[in-house]
């Protein structure tokens, strides 16, 4: 499993941080061309996992392959790889790294449920095998801290999802996928829930945000970032006025399908618009029209009416610990 307290240190013993390569020039996203790519046929290769402490690599949500195993892409542009024919990541070639592994942070790992001491499938990944509805509109995060290092100052959420964009710009995500990053000096652990993807020429509607792991998309500059915050590490993010609340109180993944709660489709909305509503405003707007939310609701009816069980499945739709009913 992930452990917080054991994330490589890429600054060293001595506190300094190693000088970074030089970053990358931003590319442009990939296109979508309704006519099959020049790439031949995906072959799957075998490789082992290989833990490389390069920051440059650990919180750039990148793995390490080998020149002696794959060539480059002809524009320079990292590569879309496809594990054990389920995860997909970006890889980038390195001079030196050994032929027959493959560089995986623990985060990584931990999320494919890969160990150092296996063996894996690797083939190239086609970017639009779900068709041009490939791209990231919105993207729904959990965020902590990753570690021991922590502090008690409120992150902004809109300079969080820009950084966000500036280190993985052009990479491809899906919800389950477990990430470092390192902002201000402070590594973060990120968990991707739900996903929502658009195609940018507009020849088709966008899809609705799914929790489904094979639902996934480009990352662009134009993809939307809502945060969660882990309330496990004691993080603090500061309300947007043009995003969700950070602590929402209803989960990003949850459907109402999964509600189980027969014959009470028309009463459980009421409910729920009732309790609710107010808090899908952004925090910074509720505050500035003086919006008040409901402290709670009160059921009341006659024994086996249904009153324990839409409490209890109201408490597994919340971003909480699920409360004792």
């Amino acid at each position: 499993m992930f452990n917080r307290n054991n994330i490589p240190n890429p600054f060293g013993s001595s506190g300094q941080q190693q000088p970074l390569p030089p970053r990358r020039p931003q590319q442009p996203p990939p296109t979508y061309h309704d006519q099959k790519t020049s790439r031949p046929a995906p072959r799957a290769m075998r490789l082992r996992p290989y833990q490389l402490k390069e920051s440059a690599f650990v919180f750039g949500n990148i793995c390490a392959v080998s020149p002696q195993d794959f060539a480059p892409n002809p524009d320079g542009s990292d590569l879309y790889l496809l594990i054990n024919g389920f995860f997909v990541i970006s890889a980038r070639i390195k001079d030196g790294f050994p032929a027959g592994h493959i560089s995986m942070s623990d985060p990584q790992r931990t999320w494919m449920q890969i160990a150092l001491t296996d063996e894996i499938d690797v083939q190239f990944y086609d970017a639009f095998a779900q068709g041009a509805s490939s791209y990231l509109g919105n993207l729904d995060i959990e965020v902590g801290f990753a570690g021991r290092k922590s502090t008690e100052t409120p992150y902004d959420q809109d300079q969080l999802a820009a950084a966000f964009i500036k280190n993985f710009r052009n990479q491809i995500f899906a919800p389950g996928q477990q990430l470092l990053m390192d902002y201000q000096g402070i590594p973060l652990r990120m968990v991707v829930k739900t996903v929502e993807l658009v195609d940018l020429s507009m020849k088709s509607e966008s899809q609705a945000p799914s929790p489904d792991p094979r639902s996934r998309g480009i990352l662009t500059q134009e993809t939307l970032i809502n945060y969660y915050k882990d309330i496990k590490t004691g993080i603090n993010i500061k309300g947007s006025n043009r995003r969700p609340a950070a602590n929402s109180v209803v989960r990003p993944d949850f459907k109402f399908e999964n509600m189980g709660i027969g014959g009470l489709d028309t009463e459980f909305a009421a409910i729920f618009r009732r309790a609710f509503a107010s808090r899908i405003f952004p925090p910074g707007l509720a505050d500035k029209l003086g919006i008040q939310h409901v402290r709670g609701i009160l059921l009341y009816g006659p024994p086996g009416t249904g009153k324990t069980l839409i409490a209890r499945q109201i408490g597994k739709m919340l971003n909480a610990r699920e409360p004792k009913v």
